[in-house]
């Protein structure tokens, strides 16, 4: 078993799908394999994260829950694997918002099997991505705060009056902000003016410089306020192998030297090849954030949204800091 000897402090990342190859949604997962990508991701910045599953089959969640529940609780680990996110199964059957996520596998909601996952995992969910506006979503979103999850809405086109409904039921964020949907839209009634127009969730982004643009996050910004920001890799399972053609998310992609991730039949990213300090980095390399923002969006703000009691991590959130006020003082290592 890995222990997380000579690891570095760093930031909070919400959303990890894997890394070096190894998916945290692959049938094909192993407690070995989790612990492998696991040390990449703390070696590159990130103090805790939560291991992400996109949609997939229930044999895959029942099986893959168990070993990474089992890495949550795991005292060599620190608490650095924080909890699990679960994005998906409850999304939305759209093309226009699927992205990466493979139709067959997305379900209605049900809070009977949401309960099988959360026991699956040992309680070790702590995040789950639900789509607005399917039937039920309010109440899916009852349960997992019930359950001690909480809940961001993603992979959707909900209008406002879908977002309400499930943030007055407990909903708190919404996932990759400005992704996850069409690549037009209609001028007034779509998801991101909808995002805006509700007050009470928090925008989850992905500072990469892929997904979204600095022009996007400054009028997102002025519209919201920076502290409704919280900054995320979305890390694909390709993050930190060399480009070139790969397969991920049970499709093809080609990684490009800059670090795109890019689906180029159905023309859309598959997450991301960034750690969260890269991300911490283009925050401040674009000059929208200052160090005070910075670390909120990128530690204070998850740890918060994810239930984690911020006192254990003081040691960590002074590091945290310290590399912000150096901008590079953490450097990245690849692997």
């Amino acid at each position: 078993m890995w222990t997380p000897s000579g690891v570095g402090p760093g930031f909070v990342d919400l959303q990890v799908n894997g890394a070096l190859g190894i998916d945290f949604a692959g049938p094909d997962l192993s407690p070995a394999a989790a612990c492998h990508a696991i040390a990449h991701v703390l070696g590159n910045g990130t103090a805790a994260f939560l291991p992400t599953l996109v949609s997939a089959p229930p044999d895959v969640y029942r099986r893959n829950l168990a070993i990474l529940g089992q890495l949550v609780r795991d005292p060599a680990l620190e608490g650095r694997v924080a909890g699990i996110h679960l994005e998906g199964p409850f999304i939305a059957p759209d093309d226009r918002v699927l992205g990466a996520h493979r139709r067959e596998h997305v379900l209605r909601a049900d809070v009977a099997l949401l309960e099988n996952l959360q026991d699956w995992a040992g309680g070790a969910v702590r995040l789950l991505t639900i789509a607005a506006e399917i039937e039920g979503a309010a109440d899916l979103t009852a349960a997992a705060r019930r359950l001690g999850m909480a809940v961001s809405v993603g992979h959707s086109w909900a209008t406002a009056n879908d977002l309400a409904r499930v943030r007055d039921a407990g909903a708190s964020a919404l996932t990759h902000f400005g992704n996850g949907i069409a690549q037009t839209l209609p001028r007034h009634d779509n998801p991101l003016v909808a995002g805006l127009a509700t007050e009470g969730l928090a925008a989850m982004m992905i500072l990469d410089g892929h997904h979204v643009t600095r022009d996007f996050v400054r009028a997102v910004m002025r519209a919201a306020g920076s502290g409704s920001i919280i900054l995320t890799s979305d890390a694909a399972p390709v993050a930190g192998l060399t480009p070139g053609p790969h397969r991920v998310f049970e499709q093809d992609v080609e990684v490009t030297p800059d670090g795109r991730i890019w689906n180029p039949v159905e023309q859309h990213l598959a997450g991301s090849a960034a750690c969260l300090l890269d991300c911490v980095n283009q925050a401040l390399d674009w000059g929208l954030f200052d160090r005070t923002t910075v670390l909120r969006a990128a530690f204070d703000a998850p740890l918060a949204l994810a239930g984690l009691a911020a006192g254990a991590w003081a040691d960590t959130a002074r590091v945290a800091h310290d590399a912000v006020h150096g901008r590079f003082a953490l450097t990245r290592h690849r692997a």
